[in-house]
């Protein structure tokens, strides 16, 4: 059985809880910015880009160490894709699909 919580305790807990939140809604807005930035930069592959037609609508990073980092962090944070044919620096990635689009 758990002994009640102190009233220090129970400030600690809300102020973690609060913190928490705060850094949740700063990794959100650093995902936003990074989306933004990525689109900007990588390029995002056409038809008239002359790669694999599965590749439309993917971005590429053109072998920027850069835009493959900002792509493996937006994997990892943002659930961006990365598409497996991409070898070493030159990878693909694309946004979270809508099961619509897919």
């Amino acid at each position: 059985m758990r002994r009640p919580q102190t009233a220090i305790e129970r400030d600690a807990a809300a102020e973690l809880r609060a913190e928490n939140a705060r850094l949740r809604a700063a990794v959100e807005d650093a995902a936003d910015l990074l989306e933004d930035a990525f689109r900007q930069g990588a390029h995002e592959v056409t038809a008239e880009s002359g790669l694999h037609a599965d590749l439309i609508g993917w971005f590429d990073t053109a072998s920027l160490s850069a835009w493959r980092d900002v792509g493996e962090w937006l994997v990892a944070h943002a659930g961006w894709e990365r598409h497996p044919s991409g070898i070493g620096r030159r990878q693909f990635y694309r946004p979270p699909q809508e099961e619509s689009e897919r």
